[in-house]
Formats: C-alpha cells, sequence, structure tokens
C-alpha cells in the first residue's frame, strides 16, 4: 500500500522557505525507485490526478529528471525563485 506523503513534502518545503534567509533559488529534489520518467500530459476538469508535474513546470524556475547513481531509480529536482517560494 502506497501512503500519501503530500503533507509532509509540503511542511518540509514550507519550512525550508521559511527558516531560510538565502537569496538564491531553491532546489527541490524528490528521489524514488521507479524507472518511470515524469512527463507533462494534458488533463480535464474532471480528472482528479495528473497536475502535479504542471504545477512545477508553471512555477519552477527549471526542473529536471535525472537517473540516480548506482542505476536504481531516478530523481526529480526543481529550482524555485525565492519571490514565488514565499
Amino acid at each position: 500500500m502506497q501512503e500519501d506523503r503530500s503533507p509532509e513534502g509540503g511542511e518540509l518545503f514550507a519550512n525550508a522557505v521559511q527558516h531560510s534567509d538565502a537569496p538564491a533559488d531553491r532546489l527541490i529534489e524528490v528521489h524514488d525507485a521507479g524507472s518511470g520518467r515524469p512527463s507533462l500530459r494534458a488533463t480535464s476538469p474532471d480528472d482528479e490526478h495528473g497536475r502535479g508535474l504542471f504545477l512545477v513546470n508553471e512555477l519552477a524556475v527549471h526542473w529536471g529528471c535525472c537517473p540516480r547513481v548506482g542505476g536504481i531509480g531516478k530523481f526529480v529536482w526543481a529550482l524555485i525563485a525565492p519571490a514565488l517560494a514565499v
């Protein structure tokens, strides 16, 4: 059974923004052991899922996906500008 970790991820990001005085972009990375690569896709108003990467694409300065060292899984990263991170 897969657990939803979205609230924890949001809390970690909010704390990093709140307690950081760095003027630079914030780097966010999400690692997993899956082999699938993320891709933007169209959604309809009735879809219950599928908007996460769209939001990352709209809000991030840059984002991408890279294989993890050792060849198991991947990580998706995004740079968030300070003005958007507040």
